[in-house]
């Protein structure tokens, strides 16, 4: 089994942090850590979107008659 998270768990875990952020009671260290790590999930989830709209775009292309040699619709 994988322990790659999923889209889903990093956006769950990133609320969490919103969440955790927001009640105020972290210490400042704290804070700076919980920041840290949803600025990192954030940039991931965002690479991970434009990947899925780039999936998109190709899957709506590909309907449309056009062909794409690189494209690897497994990678979703």
């Amino acid at each position: 089994m994988s322990n790659k998270k999923t889209f889903e768990d990093k956006l769950q875990r990133l609320e969490e942090i919103v969440s955790l952020m927001a009640d105020s009671n972290a210490t400042l260290t704290d804070s700076v850590k919980l920041f840290k790590e949803g600025m990192s999930l954030s940039e991931s989830l965002q690479k991970e979107l434009e990947k899925a709209e780039e999936a998109v775009k190709m899957l709506v292309m590909k309907k449309d008659g056009h062909e794409f040699k690189d494209y690897d619709e497994e990678q979703f």
